[in-house]
């Protein structure tokens, strides 16, 4: 008789550690942080690592300083489907969910030019602020994939490097239009800042 009690015990026991870590009725919902904006764009100024050290003041070496942008980002649930064999005695949190920012391109202008010549070929960018890996704004495929997988867990920021010296000292103001990969258009404008060779 004990051991009737014993082995009903057990099966209950089993069955309820199986069902009991069940999420949302086999449906697997996870979460994304999705950019629905520009919170602020910064000019700072680097050290040779690139590094931020300060503020910039009105004049700066054209490798001296980053524009950072900061996105506003929004969370959201994403419906996965059912999650097949997903019952478990073991309750694993998700990871932390990403912000990425799919883009198709990235437009900038030097808009204290008369013609508001376009120089994006001349900035390279880091994604996020504790990124060390930089690339080139081409705006091909190669740059739309690496936008795309390029995320940061905490607030997402775009970090620009400008890459080509001017000939001389030059009053420059920077216009940045974002065209990401779901319609959405953002625009954001520097301050007026001199930079030397």
């Amino acid at each position: 008789m004990k051991r009737n009690i014993l082995f009903i015990a057990v099966v209950i026991g089993i069955i309820l550690l199986e069902y009991g870590c069940n999420d949302n009725d086999g449906q697997n919902t996870n979460g994304e942080y999705f950019v629905i904006d520009i919170e602020s764009t910064d000019i700072y100024q680097v050290d040779s690592f690139r590094n931020s050290i300060g503020e910039v003041g009105d004049t700066v070496s054209y490798n001296r300083f980053k524009i950072e942008t900061r996105f506003i980002d929004e969370y959201r649930t994403v419906n996965g489907g059912l999650k097949i064999g997903g019952n478990s005695a073991i309750a694993a949190p998700l990871p932390a969910p990403s912000i990425s920012m799919e883009l198709d391109s990235i437009v900038i202008r030097n808009i204290a030019d008369i013609d508001s010549a376009v120089v994006t070929s001349t900035f390279s960018v880091r994604v996020g602020s504790y990124n060390d890996y930089e690339f080139m704004i081409t705006n091909d495929s190669i740059f739309k994939q690496e936008t795309k997988y390029a995320s940061s867990t905490w607030s997402l920021s775009y970090n620009y490097f400008l890459n080509k010296k001017p000939s001389g000292v030059t009053e420059m103001q920077f216009e940045f239009t974002y065209y990401l990969a779901l319609g959405l258009v953002l625009k954001t404008v520097t301050e007026s800042i001199l930079v030397q060779p």
